[in-house]
């Protein structure tokens, strides 16, 4: 029996898509960026990205029930849909090592005695069981973990009202930081169709699954929008661009016991989102190399990722580059190949 994913999982997948590796450390990205300005950054990149969510699912789905891949090895012939879907899935394996390493970089700031290849090969172990169950396990695995994921954070939020600082305060809008704060922050909300485009072969409903996910894009932006405010109302513009983890502070600043549930369930969300990103990158390889089965691919697969992983978590400059990678990975290499995918769907769709 094929494997389906209702809309309801599909809402929680597109948070889990988001949420889970920049709600640690997004207050301090930003208002880095944007000062004052960091909430309407959120706005400008998370309407923008509603729009074209919409379309490029909406493109995509109306034009088969399919992998990406395999639409665009239709669209555009077998050699050229290859070259094009390449670059796509290049940067969601980075995307993966990049997610991996922040997570061993967290388990290090929490429990610095921790033995970690112990970490990483646990972490590896796991991701290959969820991959194993199939996706209609890991949407159910996702479910849970982010339903428990975003109850905690507004618990953190609410239970740091005592810590509110309600002065009014005059802001001054610098648009050219907050245009640049947007562009960063575009990244985060273009994730979920750039994932789902791989998965709607799975969609039990296609435009149910569509409107899903819409709405767990906005709520990310609604969550995303309302730790801004409050970090900044708590620690102010200039503690909370230096923090490292504003979201962890928030929790250890009212209840100590907080901490650790903030550090089960980002962990927890963390290895949902990979392992749906390994399946996704799986699927893909197993198209895109016409393989009958994608399993036998899991363990050769996890090992070469963890070794990327625990490379780029050892060498100081992966960790320099990371910033600047969101810009160079999904607005030069992403974007474009998405733009082109959108015009083959466009094209195709008013032939048929």
């Amino acid at each position: 029996m094929e494997e389906k994913i209702s809309a309801y999982q599909v809402f929680w997948l597109v948070i889990a898509i988001i949420i889970p590796t920049i709600i640690l450390s997004v207050p301090a990205i930003a208002v880095g960026l944007a000062e004052e300005g960091a909430c309407l950054t959120v706005v400008v990149a998370g309407s923008v990205a509603l729009v074209l969510h919409y379309l490029i699912l909406k493109l995509g789905c109306d034009f088969s029930n399919k992998s990406v891949v395999e639409d665009a090895k239709q669209i555009f012939g077998s050699v050229l849909g290859r070259i094009i879907v390449f670059p796509y899935v290049a940067v969601i394996i980075y995307d993966i090592t990049t997610i991996l390493s922040q997570t061993i970089e967290f388990i290090q700031f929490f429990m610095p005695r921790t033995f970690i290849f112990g970490v990483w090969i646990g972490l590896t172990l796991l991701i290959i069981y969820l991959l194993y169950n199939g996706i209609e396990n890991i949407a159910r695995a996702i479910t849970i973990t982010l339903f428990s994921l975003v109850v905690v954070i507004i618990m953190v939020m609410l239970l740091n009202y005592p810590n509110y600082n309600t002065e009014l305060r005059v802001f001054v809008m610098d648009f050219k930081k907050v245009l640049q704060g947007s562009i960063y922050a575009f990244s985060w909300f273009i994730l979920p169709p750039i994932s789902l485009l791989f998965l709607k072969e799975f969609f039990k409903n296609n435009n149910q699954a569509i409107k899903a996910s819409l709405l767990g894009n906005f709520l990310c932006q609604v969550i995303i929008f309302a730790l801004i405010i409050v970090c900044v109302i708590v620690f102010g513009i200039d503690l909370t661009q230096v923090l490292s983890y504003p979201f962890y502070s928030l929790g250890t600043l009212i209840v100590e016991g907080l901490g650790v549930a903030i550090f089960v369930a980002w962990i927890a969300g963390n290895i949902v989102k990979v392992s749906i990103y390994y399946f996704i990158t799986i699927k893909g390889i197993k198209t895109w190399f016409e393989l009958k089965k994608w399993k036998i691919l899991n363990i050769p697969f996890s090992i070469m990722v963890m070794a990327i992983a625990m490379f780029q978590n050892q060498v100081p400059v992966f960790s320099v580059l990371n910033m600047d990678y969101f810009v160079v990975g999904y607005l030069v290499i992403q974007i474009p190949s998405l733009l082109i995918l959108s015009i083959g769907y466009l094209v195709a769709n008013k032939n048929t």
